[in-house]
């Protein structure tokens, strides 16, 4: 019993300490700022998120166009949280040298572009497609 009465005595000399340094309104005013900068952060790109990120897009558009995967072809099985399907790469040569996607910001969404495929990312091949995501920035 005696060491739990001096852990108890410990931490209420620690929470009288902390509570007579810090300040209330500072505090309040400390964690609403933070909150409000989160959810500004999040409204105006919840991609990163929703699992797409901005670092995805080498080249950014400012108006809404459609993809143009390698052959032609979209993948299947493209999931949002990634840039390609499972079992494939990001593929490099198809003129996304850094990051293989490109990007179109709308005023409400944002698209991503990007390329894919099961071989060598440095070579095109007749098996490349490519994946393509619409994540919405304002509600």
């Amino acid at each position: 019993m005696r060491i739990l009465d001096k852990l108890d005595n410990l931490f209420k000399l620690l929470s009288e300490q902390t509570s007579r340094t810090v300040d209330r309104k500072n505090f309040l005013k400390i964690t609403g700022a933070t909150i409000f900068t989160s959810l500004m952060g999040f409204t105006l790109n919840p991609a990163t998120a929703l699992g797409a990120s901005s670092s995805w897009c080498q080249v950014t558009g400012s108006t809404m166009q459609s993809c143009s995967p390698p052959n032609g072809k979209y993948c299947s099985g493209c999931q949002s949280s990634s840039k390609c399907p499972s079992g494939y790469k990001v593929s490099y040569a198809w003129g996304y040298a850094s990051t293989g996607c490109w990007c179109y910001k709308g005023l409400y969404n944002t698209r991503y572009c990007c390329d894919c495929t099961l071989n060598n990312q440095y070579t095109r091949y007749s098996s490349d497609c490519g994946c393509s995501h619409y994540v919405t920035t304002k509600w």
